[in-house]
């Protein structure tokens, strides 16, 4: 019940990160990044992935039914850490990675992959007790 519960909060407060970020955007995009396209377009996928996050998040709390298993119990514990981890890792992305307009994200790279490991095993645990 409490990972539900997290998921949920976690999940409507990376909403709640996405539509600042959003308006965060709008206020300043036109003066200082009018001339950097890759800046630009960089923001906006960082901004769209917290989006990404933060309904993952949401949509996992809402339908989270905990495992019966002690092994689908510790699954699912790792994979809510992972996924409840991809929202912060892509909220530093955000304001540390795009600046710039280089390619190398590593933030954003972890918090993706945390966010698909995070789902991937939950999948897992999941269908292993449907069984």
């Amino acid at each position: 019940m409490l990972f539900k519960r997290l998921h949920i909060f976690i999940g409507l407060l990376t909403i709640s990160a996405f539509l600042l970020t959003g308006l965060y955007m709008r206020l300043n995009f036109p003066d200082a990044y009018h001339q950097n396209e890759v800046a630009r377009m960089m923001f906006r996928a960082n901004h769209v992935y917290l989006l990404f996050s933060g309904l993952l998040n949401l949509g996992i709390g809402v339908f989270f039914i905990a495992a019966v298993k002690p092994i689908g119990r510790r699954c699912q514990f790792w994979a809510s850490v992972l996924l409840l981890t991809a929202p912060v890792l892509l909220g530093l992305a955000f304001w540390a990675e795009t600046g710039d307009g280089s390619f190398e994200r590593p933030l954003t790279f972890l918090g993706i992959v945390a966010a698909i490991s995070g789902v991937g095993l939950l999948s897992i645990v999941q269908w292993r007790e449907l069984r």
